[in-house]
């Protein structure tokens, strides 16, 4: 048996609306969850403790992710922490150099 009414045209998956202003939505946040448009979210960078590391914690990822403006950190933050986890660890690395130095100089010194 046949079915005598037309196929209905397929318009598509249904949109979300932002959370904000209602608009159809582009994307979920990967924090919260909420769906927001172009203009109230987007690809975001944030600061992510990973752990590990040489001293036990300061191993830090900068991943981007769809985040939703109320989730979003403020981002010259985020900036500035990559940049001083980037110095601690050439401050690190300059010190043990110096004492690697020093101690063979002193080393140098016992021995003659």
């Amino acid at each position: 048996m046949q079915c005598s009414s037309p196929p209905k045209s397929n318009p598509g998956p249904a949109r979300m609306p932002c959370y904000q202003c209602g608009e159809a939505a582009d994307r979920a946040c990967t924090s919260c969850e909420r769906f927001f448009c172009r203009f109230h979210g987007g690809e975001r960078q944030v600061a992510v403790h990973v752990g590990g590391g040489l001293f036990g914690g300061l191993r830090w990822e900068y991943p981007v992710r769809a985040l939703c403006d109320r989730c979003t950190p403020d981002q010259s933050k985020v900036k500035a922490h990559a940049a001083a986890m980037g110095i601690l660890s050439i401050a690190v690395l300059i010190f043990l150099i110096i004492m690697g130095i020093w101690f063979m100089t002193e080393y140098a010194k016992w021995r003659h």
